[in-house]
């Protein structure tokens, strides 16, 4: 199997070549290209050409890179592979790349099918820049959810995670709390009807009576799981994450600074019931879900700050049986890295949690 996708690797590498060849042909850039001191400075004359591209070139060649992304999470490759293809797809579009998903609708009926190509392509690029920056902790290679994630907007929660991801420690649990629960800024639903509706219920993230109290560390002692749906249950494990999200920047910034950011208050850095909500919520999760496509991301966030051991086990038979269910073996990395992350804060030692896969 190894030898066949290696093959086929290099097929699509040598086509992305064939592409930026061509792209270059017609722009006339191909002095410009060569007097380049750098790759980064050649892709930079290349995309100062971007908005005169021709439609079918700039499908070819994302479609391309986003598949190439996910050849790299198929084989398990490191964050190294990825993040290349990420920057190159950052780099070379900017113009056009967010055009089809800026309002959630097609720009006109006679490009309706570019346009949704472009809608998914462009959040599947969105999405993995995104993984990459809580993977990594550090910034997102494209600042298109800062720009549109206005309050009520479909980007709001992404906006709240590249937010946090660039160090912005004005974030607060209240924006998080605040979040309506919308799920389409996902690749699996760029193509859905815009989703308005409010989730089934909300978790109190911002209420430290619930997160630092004990006695509410399982859902059904504030919440009966019986009133609770599929979609509202992923929003929720969504809300959890980007809590706990929250907290491990904080202490990212203690470790790196020895000191706490002004904005951080008492309780800002305690998880509190935090982890075991996060697991309450998958258990409630049939495994076959629709939605399991959408679980590694905040499952990689939340169980590295698990402390129970049945609680351990339950995220490991889950992120097994997800790898299962899609064949890929990034799973059994993250799997690997999480024991290893419990097996040192089992030992007292604390990390900045910076990981060398993609974990979502």
């Amino acid at each position: 199997m190894e030898r066949p996708m290696l093959f086929f690797r290099y097929k699509a590498l040598r086509g992305c070549r064939e592409l930026i060849e061509s792209v270059i042909n017609k722009s006339g850039v191909q002095k410009e290209i060569q007097s380049a001191s750098t790759v980064d400075a050649a892709i930079q004359v290349v995309a100062s050409r971007a908005a005169t591209l021709d439609d079918g070139d700039v499908i070819y060649l994302l479609a391309t890179c986003v598949l190439m992304i996910l050849y790299e999470k198929l084989s398990g490759e490191g964050q190294e592979n990825a993040t290349t293809h990420l920057r190159f797809f950052a780099q070379l579009f900017p113009n056009k790349l967010f055009l089809a998903i800026a309002n959630g609708n097609p720009l006109d009926d006679s490009g309706r099918q570019w346009n949704e190509a472009m809608a998914f392509l462009s959040s599947l690029f969105l999405y993995n820049d995104l993984v990459r920056s809580t993977s990594l902790r550090t910034s997102t290679l494209s600042d298109f959810y800062i720009r549109h994630g206005d309050p009520g907007s479909r980007f709001e929660f992404p906006k709240i995670i590249a937010r946090l991801g660039s160090g912005d420690h004005s974030v607060t649990d209240k924006e998080i709390a605040g979040w309506d629960g919308r799920l389409d800024w996902f690749p699996s639903f760029a193509l859905d009807v815009p989703d308005t509706g409010e989730s089934s219920g909300r978790l109190p993230v911002a209420e430290p009576a619930f997160v630092l109290n004990p006695y509410f560390r399982r859902l059904d002692d504030f919440s009966p799981s019986e009133t609770w749906n599929e979609k509202g249950i992923v929003s929720e494990l969504y809300r959890v994450a980007a809590s706990v999200y929250r907290k491990q920047k904080f202490v990212d910034q203690w470790l790196s600074f020895g000191d706490s950011p002004q904005e951080l208050g008492e309780n800002d850095s305690e998880m509190g019931n935090l982890p075991s909500w996060g697991v309450e919520l998958l258990r409630l999760l049939s495994p076959v879900s629709p939605y399991n496509n959408t679980l590694l991301w905040p499952i990689s966030i939340i169980a590295k700050e698990l402390t129970d051991g049945t609680d351990r086990e339950f995220v490991l038979t889950r992120v097994e049986s997800l790898e299962k269910w899609f064949k890929m073996k990034h799973f059994s990395d993250v799997r690997e890295c999480l024991v290893t992350s419990w097996k040192a804060k089992d030992e007292g030692i604390i990390s900045a949690h910076k990981q060398p896969f993609l974990f979502g």
